[in-house]
């Protein structure tokens, strides 16, 4: 019988320690920091709009919000070339909707100016600008207890697809979101009701600044001082 002798134990013992560790690393997950953490709970960013004060500016410039129950009580002229294909919309007791241009537009349910988007994502790297997307948040947070911050708008863009307001200044907010500061008010309802069933299109809020480009839109330019009052949010995951 052969002899063992403690070195050999020893090394064996090194070993399957060695070993034991390296499968432990390869099963284990990594373990999120603080950091982390915070930013997979973070969607955005925003800066939210009252919905009079984009319902008042609408109506001051002639485009004007209806309701469902418009609908049923005090029928106007604007509406009763539209009853059919409006009743394709299953509409809901709060939804608002805009004709214009022989279009129906379904207004959103809030208002709003994305100025951050980080979709729950962990620490990453810095941009050109030396920032994480950490760095940005912590930015943000330090403005979430101003209750008022101007926003200073250019013009409303009309395509056949969406209504949306064009932004000239968040005041001195830091801004990160899509190139074009924007909010999205409305978009294209209209039914083809040439065809069965009926085609919708498959519109996304998120391309709503196509509005500022389109050959076919209309314009709307505000005065120089229009603007609006609004308040930085963060959308969290839900």
């Amino acid at each position: 019988m052969a002899e063992i002798i403690s070195s050999d134990i020893d090394e064996l013992v090194k070993l399957t320690n060695t070993l034991a560790i390296k499968d432990t690393k390869k099963h284990s997950k990594p373990v999120d920091t603080p950091e982390d953490i915070k930013l997979k709970n973070i969607l955005y960013y925003k800066i939210d709009i009252s919905k009079d004060d984009i319902y008042a500016l609408l109506i001051a410039n002639n485009i004007i919000p209806h309701k469902k129950e418009d609908i049923d009580k005090d029928i106007d002229e604007e509406i009763i070339p539209f009853l059919e294909k409006i009743s394709l919309l299953s509409l809901n007791n709060d939804d608002k909707f805009i004709i214009y241009n022989d279009r129906i537009y379904l207004l959103n349910n809030e208002f709003h100016i994305t100025i951050f988007y980080n979709g729950g994502q962990k620490l990453s790297k810095p941009d050109k600008d030396g920032k994480t997307n950490l760095d940005k948040c912590n930015e943000f947070d330090q403005f979430t207890s101003i209750d008022k911050i101007n926003v200073i708008l250019e013009k409303i863009s009309i395509s056949p697809d969406f209504i949306t307001i064009r932004v000239n200044s968040c005041g001195d907010i830091p801004y990160y979101g899509n190139p074009i500061k924007h909010i999205t008010i409305a978009i294209d309802k209209t039914p083809d009701t040439s065809v069965t069933p009926h085609i919708f299109k498959k519109l996304k809020p998120v391309d709503s600044p196509s509005a500022f480009e389109a050959s076919d839109r209309i314009d709307i330019d505000f005065d120089i001082d229009t603007y609006i009052i609004g308040r930085i949010k963060t959308v969290n995951r839900s």
